[in-house]
């Protein structure tokens, strides 16, 4: 968190604009700009507020791309829903990775997740990511209204809101990598009962991807 007041003094009816600008080329250029004049810390606020130098906050990524290359590693980025997560909007990864060699740090796309944060705008995520996929993460969910609100539920795949048109249109990319199927709702069971249940989600995913 930062404070760009000290840059801008107080522009009155720009405030808007100019903090609107001041964001989006923070976004763009992965780079946090600065709380100038920040002298004395107070102890009891452990908070980040980049004080008087700005940080390239895209800076560890490329390092670890580097890295990576070098040992011949390939890094992956899966997204989560929620508010707790970085890149739960999926454009936040992009921002992050767009300028990385997919070869090095990639995405690991989770359509599951995508179709939480996204709704019916998944296909425009999916387009957006699809030139970093390393590989695919398959699971699906429903709504449920709970005491704390409508709650995403994991269940059976080809039972919830994940549609079979995403594996068709990935049928028609260049991807080649693997699918990695997720089982992580209640009824799973142990034993007998779960390899059951993930023999069925296997064939689902079979007759969708026939």
């Amino acid at each position: 968190m930062s404070g760009t007041k000290p840059f801008t003094a107080h522009p009155l009816g720009a405030t808007a604009a100019m903090e609107t600008a001041i964001c989006a080329l923070a976004l763009r250029d992965q780079w946090l700009p600065p709380t100038l004049h920040h002298r004395t810390p107070d102890p009891a606020c452990d908070i980040d507020i980049v004080p008087n130098t700005g940080r390239d906050q895209g800076a560890a990524l490329k390092d670890l791309a580097k890295f990576n290359g070098e040992i011949g590693v390939q890094g992956g980025w899966q997204n989560h829903s929620g508010a707790d997560y970085v890149g739960a909007p999926i454009w936040d990864v992009w921002t992050m990775i767009r300028d990385l060699d997919p070869k090095h740090i990639g995405m690991c796309f989770d359509i599951g997740h995508s179709t939480i944060e996204g709704g019916l705008s998944w296909p425009v995520q999916a387009r957006l990511m699809e030139p970093f996929y390393v590989a695919v993460y398959l699971k699906d969910f429903y709504w449920e209204k709970t005491a704390k609100g409508w709650q995403p539920l994991w269940c059976p795949f080809g039972e919830g809101s994940v549609q079979r048109s995403f594996l068709t249109n990935l049928k028609t990319t260049n991807f080649a990598g693997p699918l990695s199927q997720h089982h992580e709702y209640k009824t799973l069971g142990t034993g007998k009962e779960m390899i059951a249940n993930m023999k069925k989600d296997l064939a689902k995913l079979r007759e969708w991807i026939a």
